[in-house]
Parts: C-alpha cells; structure tokens; sequence
C-alpha cells in the first residue's frame, strides 16, 4: 500500500512536492534546503546516500529492485506479445490466437533482460550520483554537521 504524503518545510510550510506524492525510500541526499527561507529539512527517514545505508536498508532496496524487475518484466511481456501478435495477424484478438501462451513465453525472454538491465542501469546511476556528492567536502562536512556522518 502506498502513502501518500506532501513534503513541506519545517519552518514555512513551503511544499517540496508541489502536492502529494508517494513515498519511497530513494538513493540520495538525506536533507532538503528550502529554497524559500533557506532552513535545512531532514529527508533521512526516505532518502540518504548509499554509502549511509545500513545493510537492511540496502536488503529493502534490492528487495524493491527485484519486485521492479518482476512487474517490468510482465509489463514489457505483454507489450512485446501484443505488439507481435498485431504484427502477425493485423489484429490484437486473444480469442483466435491459438499460441497466445507460447507467445506470451517467449515475450517473458525478451521482457526479462529487457527489465533487469533497467533497473541495474538506474541502480548504477544512482550510486555514482551518490558518489559523486560524497566527494564534495562541502557536502560531507554538511553531513556531518547536521549528523549523518561521523567525520568528514
């Protein structure tokens, strides 16, 4: 079940989301500056660098990776097999194409690398994004001030 939250500043009420949106736990900095009054706002409960994860977190993260991969993958499936299915016989009708099992098979062996090297592919990204702002040493003493790290 997904929530739904608005993410505001702490201090003005100003709206990071501009509306609601959902949550999820995301790789990336654990703090948020307002643009409007400048306060910084914790975001660690949702979002922090990989580097700071804990190794539960990491689990969940993988965890969630591989349910994309599954969901993708069925989505990119019947994509394939409709597409196909359009090609051969001009028309998208379930009920006259007798191989409309092995179809939708031999669609999963497209959809499935098709889905995990997405979703590897955006994991990667994020992790050198994540890298790349731990390199910043204004960014780790900001960490650290604020009590993400225990040095910088």
């Amino acid at each position: 079940m997904a929530v739904w939250v608005n993410e505001r500043c702490h201090k003005c009420r100003h709206s990071f989301t501009d509306g609601y949106t959902p949550i999820r736990e995301v790789i990336g900095p654990p703090f948020m500056v307002c643009p409007r009054c400048k306060s910084t706002n914790d975001r660690g409960s949702n979002c922090t660098e990989w580097l700071l994860m804990s190794r539960g977190r990491r689990i969940r993260h993988y965890l969630t990776a591989g349910l994309n991969v599954v969901v993708l993958s069925a989505f990119l499936a019947m994509l394939i097999a409709l597409a196909w299915l359009y090609f051969e016989t001009g028309t998208i009708d379930f009920k006259t194409d007798a191989n409309v099992e092995q179809r939708y098979l031999l669609s999963l062996l497209a959809g499935v690398p098709l889905s995990i090297w997405r979703v590897v592919h955006v994991h990667r990204s994020l992790v050198h994004a994540s890298a790349e702002r731990l390199r910043d040493a204004q960014y780790r003493s900001a960490l650290v001030r604020l009590g993400y790290m225990r040095s910088a």
